[in-house]
């Protein structure tokens, strides 16, 4: 029978390797993109994104700190995902009762510790998710040993989302103290053996997926090995985006507290697009949207661009690419996390200039269109 601590090596070795989902970068997606996150926060300079590409050159040390900032996991750390890691976190947690994560770096450590990069590449959402957890979560480092390392400012990172953690939790009301920052590991309770007759459904399925998260490459993944000039064609190509869900953990931890806050508590560290202005429905935020958390929807003469929330990261490219600078961020709450139903930010009806006759599409009632003003046939009116 293999160990316990088995496979929790074997899961977390399939943490280092990098992958690159080039649509889902802002820049990449719109010149107009100003984010350059992932290349402030390298501590190598080993990121390059240039020719539509998101290149990681040779002094790439793999620490995952590019993965921790990017906001709409256009780099990201391969299985497991932090997703996966939170579950197999509290899977163990329910065994052990007390859990410990530290650096990869961290020569110190046995195979029962789960360990990542660096504990900077750590995002706020995955450390809010453990630090309420009902058991301990210890953090093993040093900081004397981390200020010598090649990963800079990698425990400053950490430290710094911890405080944003604790900010967030006494805005909501949430008890979280499972983190504990330790120098040592401590001692943890080794899992009892189980014959085959006391392991339940939900334990031999974890089992089961730790193995496929080892075993498998994903489809997209092994294209993007092997090379097609067919795939690589089509993936520089600007189309819009499937949906994808960006904040499961936090959405699962409002669902579960939702009766004791209030849905309308602010989140400032999480964003999401805002009508300010007019919107005359260009789409350009709906194909550019790198999550796909824009959507446009035609009924007859009405018009709605709906937001996704679950989906909406606030990278803030939608108001980079507005024309008519009609859309700002301002902070989620509580029910953006868990109202699944998409809103509508912008409702408009079709229309007809009163000169050219064609068709105008706005969010406000419209005599003459952009182009009719522009050619100075409005005679000075104005939309």
């Amino acid at each position: 029978m293999l160990k316990f601590e088995s496979i929790i090596d074997a899961v977390t070795s399939r943490m280092e390797p990098i992958f690159i989902n080039q649509q889902r970068c802002s820049r990449i997606r719109s010149p107009l993109s100003k984010c350059s996150k992932c290349i402030d926060i390298c501590p190598t300079n080993g990121i390059d994104i240039k020719n539509t590409q998101i290149n990681l050159n040779d002094n790439c040390i793999k620490c995952g700190l590019c993965a921790s900032v990017c906001p709409n996991g256009a780099i990201s750390i391969q299985e497991p995902t932090e997703l996966n890691l939170y579950n197999y976190i509290v899977e163990s947690g329910k065994a052990n009762n007390k859990v410990a994560l530290t650096c990869r770096k961290n020569s110190n450590i046995s195979n029962d510790i789960f360990r990542v990069p660096c504990l900077g590449s750590l995002n706020l959402e995955f450390l809010l998710g453990i630090d309420i957890l009902p058991f301990e979560v210890n953090v093993i480092f040093s900081k004397e040993i981390c200020k010598e390392c090649s990963v800079e400012n990698g425990i400053n990172y950490y430290l710094n989302s911890m405080e944003k953690v604790k900010k967030i939790e006494r805005t909501l009301n949430l008890a979280g103290d499972s983190i504990k920052h330790m120098e040592s590991i401590p001692k943890i309770k080794k899992n009892k053996i189980l014959n085959d007759n006391e392991v339940d459904d939900e334990r031999r399925e974890f089992l089961f997926s730790a193995f496929r998260s080892v075993k498998k490459l994903p489809s997209f993944a092994i294209k993007y090995v092997l090379g097609s000039n067919e795939e690589e064609k089509k993936s520089r190509e600007i189309v819009p985006n499937p949906t994808f869900s960006k904040y499961p953990i936090l959405t699962k931890i409002f669902n579960e507290e939702k009766d004791k806050l209030a849905s309308n508590i602010e989140m400032i560290d999480y964003l999401k697009p805002s009508l300010k202005g007019v919107c005359n429905f260009c789409r350009a935020c709906v194909i550019l949207c790198p999550m796909g958390a824009l959507k446009y929807k035609e009924d007859e003469d009405k018009v709605d661009i709906l937001l996704i929330n679950e989906a909406c990261t606030g990278c803030g490219l939608c108001t980079e690419v507005c024309y008519y600078k009609s859309l700002e961020l301002k902070p989620k709450k509580v029910d953006d996390f868990t109202v699944m139903q998409p809103r509508i930010i912008a409702s408009g009806t079709k229309q007809r200039c009163s000169i050219c006759k064609q068709i105008i599409t706005s969010s406000e009632i419209t005599e003459i269109c952009l182009s009719c003003i522009k050619s100075g046939k409005g005679n000075g009116r104005q939309i």
